[in-house]
């Protein structure tokens, strides 16, 4: 029997495990929201959620490298996470959170103290941009009892008390949900219309903080983070960009996406955009011209802003419907005959912090970071610079490929930090050569394509989810049936015939009990179907399950990572090439990964005692060993031009030198230099292949070492 209803949409956030750990913002591509079969009960119960899909956010998943800190190992031995969802029917928005964390549901923070809500502990903050953003805080009370609940809007400061419209029940549970937040917020609380948008268009935001992951943490995470990705990125996004979409865009490869510089034009003035911000709606900004105006005297670039005009900084804001000024800065930029210089204060959680070392070149890898692209129409120019934490010195390089010497400091660049004294922010300071640029500087009036990629290490223990959604048309019809037994669901609609017009659901799980399922009437083609008799037609089935066997081509004990760093094996892309023996361990050497390793350890068992990884691709190793050391140089041809075909004047040597501890794999803070023989870069014979019998230890002349 097909009847009207009024139906409920669960809403899943499905997190891909490693990007999860990688950043501390994830950006989640989500289906548009299909309609559920149960209404939602806020008793504190799992039951009523059972039959939608469960997604577990663990904030370090993905890790394989405890970063040498015993908190971080003992996390990966017993992970934290939440199970988020969320579902609504015409009156309300329910969400459901269930926390597996240290000590779940304590948090020290006042009920009325949402302003500091995540200084106490465990908790979360939901974002929800509808016609406008609501900003909700919810977190424990009364030793978990209780649920605090405020809420604001927009980028009003003000937090108000929603006790009475929102409903919000907290539960101490077992062993597979130890503690459970349900929260009930009415459309008339969320929406300036107050009721379901109108568009059916939803973006969120969700910022969660575990008490087994307080701030002190956050640098033990970052360095388990390079460790086990040989990165650990911070959060990025684009300005000046030829679109408003491009702002999320990551690396901007192609110059017809960038914006424009307009030298010896004074900001604010000329026709067109030229200095006025293009906002997105979800409140990203950028530009899609800049003026360059000539500097009336050299600035200082010691970090003061010293010889800057205020008015011309522009604003970039990324997210900030949602997230307000976290992701937020200024940027300048003017010229004189000898330099083009660029100045950002960037905001930040905490101070500017960036793990990767200079010669790495890989300066967007490490947290806090500036990318400048710029392009003549011949030419292009790839910068990145940074702060060198443990070097504690600044660093300014570009691609490989762009200049003969990729390190500018060196060649009369100059770059100057200085930190905001309440230690929110930075300033950036970077004056590059225009000999180093393009030989020559812009006439008044030239254009030159360029963007800016800008990075936040974001420095804070709220780990965050994003995804924008829709909230799929729902059916004017349901059809009934009753479940046997918990299991996955098949169930289509065929006509007296036999002949099947639909499938309702497909391969889903569904608990035992009566169930009502919405249909919009239409067939598998979206054709309406007449009235009539129709049959319903099932399979179920228990879930099915995975045992393990065996794995192939990869002899680690166990073959997989582990949180003690002694499973998996050596690289994923790239065959052995090297072995030296002390006469106890054998050192294996690949020449680059991407999952697996570079370069292992083995003991007298053949066990993997350690495994390092590298932000580079080189085609060539080698391994020595002298006492301690354990000595790997990576070499290689490069290209000096974007052509992918390696010839006779296009390519040079690169390599590099590490110097590491042979029976832990972590690098030694004094790097003791073999002898090497400095070599001319010459023609290779084929893509990527090295010449055999030759020194590797040039890169024309160049040895890079990598502490």
């Amino acid at each position: 029997m097909l009847r009207s209803f009024v139906s409920v949409v669960v809403l899943v956030l499905f997190v891909s495990a490693a990007a999860a750990a990688e950043r501390s913002l994830t950006h989640i591509d989500l289906p548009p929201i299909t309609p559920a079969a149960q209404k939602i009960a806020l008793d504190g119960k799992r039951d009523p959620w059972k039959a939608a899909s469960s997604y577990s956010f663990n904030p370090l998943a993905g890790l394989i490298k405890p970063g040498g800190n015993a908190d971080i190992e003992k996390l990966l031995s017993s992970p934290v996470s939440v199970d988020f969802k969320t579902c609504y029917d015409t009156d309300a928005l329910y969400v459901y959170v269930a926390w597996r964390d240290l000590q779940p549901g304590r948090n020290r923070t006042a009920a009325g103290d949402a302003e500091h809500w995540a200084e106490g502990g465990e908790g979360f903050e939901l974002h929800v941009r509808t016609d406008r953003t609501l900003h909700l805080a919810c977190w424990p009370v009364a030793a978990g009892r209780r649920l605090a609940v405020l809420a604001r809007y927009d980028d009003q400061p003000a937090w108000r008390d929603v006790a009475a419209t929102v409903t919000a029940v907290a539960a101490m549970g077992g062993e597979e949900a130890p503690f459970v937040q349900e929260l009930r917020i009415p459309w008339s609380t969320i929406t300036a219309a107050g009721k379901l948008p109108a568009d059916g268009k939803i973006e969120l935001g969700a910022d969660f903080i575990w008490n087994a992951l307080p701030g002190r943490l956050l640098d033990g995470v970052r360095e388990a983070r390079r460790d086990s990705f040989g990165a650990c990125r911070g959060v990025d996004a684009c300005f000046l960009t030829a679109r408003a979409s491009l702002i999320a865009g990551g690396y901007l490869a192609n110059p017809a996406d960038w914006g424009e510089l307009v030298f010896g034009q004074a900001v604010g003035k000329g026709a067109g955009t030229l200095g006025v911000p293009v906002t997105s709606a979800d409140g990203s900004t950028s530009l899609t011209e800049m003026a360059v105006p000539r500097a009336k005297a050299s600035p200082a670039v010691d970090g003061t802003l010293a010889g800057w005009e205020a008015s011309a900084f522009q604003s970039i804001g990324y997210l900030q419907s949602l997230w307000g000024p976290r992701y937020t800065g200024r940027v300048a930029a003017q010229y004189d005959d000898d330099n083009l210089y660029l100045a950002v204060h960037f905001s930040s959680f905490g101070p500017m912090s960036n793990k990767m070392a200079e010669n790495t070149q890989q300066g967007f890898g490490g947290g806090d970071a500036l990318q400048v692209r710029l392009s003549n129409g011949t030419k292009k120019i790839h910068l990145c610079g940074w702060y060198d934490s443990a070097a504690r010195r600044a660093a300014l390089t570009c691609d490989p490929n762009n200049l003969p010497n990729p390190f500018l400091l060196q060649q009369g660049a100059k770059e100057a930090f200085c930190a905001d004294a309440d230690g929110h922010g930075y300033i950036q300071e970077i004056a590059v050569p225009w000999k180093l640029l393009f030989g020559k500087v812009p006439k008044a009036g030239q254009r030159l394509r360029a963007t800016f990629q800008t990075w936040w290490a974001d420095l804070t223990p709220r780990f965050s989810l994003h995804a924008k959604t829709m909230l799929q048309r729902q059916g004017a019809l349901e059809v009934a049936y009753a479940m046997p037994a918990d299991g996955q669901l098949t169930l289509g609609l065929f006509d007296p015939q036999g002949g099947l017009l639909r499938w309702l659901v497909h391969d889903e799980f569904r608990v035992a009990g009566d169930h009502r399922d919405p249909w919009d009437g239409l067939d598998q083609w979206h054709r309406p179907l007449p009235a009539g008799d129709y049959r319903l037609k099932a399979a179920y089935h228990a879930p099915l399950t995975a045992q393990y066997k065996m794995t192939l081509c990869n002899p680690g004990n166990p073959p997989w990572p582990t949180p003690d760093d002694r499973g998996d094996w050596l690289s994923d892309e790239a065959d052995p090439q090297a072995v030296v023996t002390d006469g106890r361990w054998v050192f294996l050497g690949a020449p680059g990964c991407e999952l697996g390793y570079s370069v292992i350890g083995l003991d007298e068992t053949g066990q993997r005692r350690w495994g390092i990884r590298v932000p580079f691709n080189p085609r060539s190793v080698c391994l020595t060993l002298d006492g301690d050391c354990l000595y790997v140089l990576y070499y290689g041809p490069e290209l000096t031009d974007t052509s992918r075909v390696y010839g006779e004047n296009n390519v040079i040597s690169r390599a590099i030198l590490m110097c590491l501890d042979k029976r832990t794999g972590r690098r030694r803070e004094t790097l003791r230099r073999p002898l090497l023989r400095k070599q001319a870069a010459g023609p290779r014979r084929g893509h990527g292949q090295a010449d055999r019998g030759r020194d590797p230890g040039c890169s024309a002349g160049r040895v890079v070492p990598a502490r």
